[in-house]
């Protein structure tokens, strides 16, 4: 259970340092994950960690995401995309003054690029559409564009 044991507590060790260092790098390798289902629950964790860890313990989380975006097939941005929108709801809601002067700051380092991409995959879908024919790349984009417009949606 991460929420238990991945902070150190009087009444449990919790994991060192160095595994925590270890895990993050490990659990961003998993991001392109064929299964669905594991995609979801590797996101899932992925926000866990940065709930706790970001941006004392882990400040480079969103400059790692946006360079994996770099490059990345269909496959890849539709997860990474998973991936921020989890991340994004789990840090909006966090109260402390702290933690809501941190999310304006990611707000402002992703808007551009989601948005962007957002529309990118509007443009997209309208003309796939218009052309009738779907495929599973499409299906891939149209994924995507989803993910994109919760990220957006949580800014």
């Amino acid at each position: 259970n991460t929420t238990r044991h991945w902070r150190v507590r009087r009444d449990a060790p919790g994991i060192t340092i160095e595994e925590k260092v270890h895990l993050r790098a490990k659990v961003l390798e998993l991001i392109r994950e064929d299964s669905q289902q594991i995609a979801i629950q590797i996101a899932l964790l992925i926000a866990k960690i940065a709930r706790s860890d970001y941006p004392r313990e882990w400040p480079e989380l969103f400059t790692v995401l946006t360079q994996q975006l770099q490059g990345a097939d269909g496959l890849a941005t539709q997860r990474i995309y998973l991936v921020l929108h989890h991340i994004l709801k789990e840090l909006s809601t966090k109260r402390l003054v702290a933690d809501q002067k941190n999310f304006s700051e990611i707000t402002s380092q992703l808007f551009s690029p989601l948005y962007g991409q957002w529309l990118a995959d509007t443009e997209t879908l309208k003309t796939l559409e218009d052309a009738g024919s779907i495929t599973s790349d499409h299906q891939t984009v149209a994924e995507r564009w989803r993910f994109c417009l919760k990220a957006l949606r949580r800014l």
